[in-house]
């Protein structure tokens, strides 16, 4: 993991970033097409949704954007996990651990008390990280699982 560099999202990073978020839902869902689901239309313009009310990251590697998060206002001191993806070939080395950390310590540091996430039943991968990470279950809606953590201002 040395390699890796973790940075903010540059306007350059748009089609690899959809890259990374294709090949990741199609590790959960064979077929999955970003055209199939309206929430996807942030990724056209990274920048503008989350240039007011959050802050996007990648994890590069040699140049290739390999793995994204990002988190979004949704109100005061709430704000939302996004896009916490990763090649596959990325997974269990860490780098997503390193970006949820990254999206949790700015929380704390702006003064964010909670943040929420929101998975398929299907990514067991990522229920379990976010359990791991303190986050409980708070919502189940059919295959959604809704989850929060209370922040302080050491998230550790």
């Amino acid at each position: 993991m040395s390699n890796i560099i973790f940075r903010k999202y540059q306007n350059k990073d748009k089609e690899q970033v959809k890259k990374v978020v294709l090949s990741a839902m199609q590790d959960i869902r064979p077929g999955y097409s970003l055209d199939s689901e309206e929430r996807n239309r942030d990724l056209d313009d990274i920048q503008k949704q989350y240039k007011d009310k959050g802050i996007f990251w990648v994890a590069v590697d040699k140049g290739t954007v390999i793995g994204t998060v990002g988190i979004l206002e949704d109100s005061n001191n709430i704000v939302w996990l996004k896009r916490l993806f990763l090649l596959n070939t990325y997974r269990n080395k860490g780098i997503g651990k390193t970006l949820l950390y990254i999206a949790l310590e700015h929380c704390s540091n702006s003064q964010i008390r909670k943040i929420r996430a929101v998975t398929s039943i299907h990514a067991a991968i990522a229920e379990k990280m976010l359990q791991k990470n303190g986050f409980k279950l708070y919502k189940r809606e059919k295959d959604l699982l809704f989850y929060e953590k209370k922040l302080n201002k050491f998230f550790v």
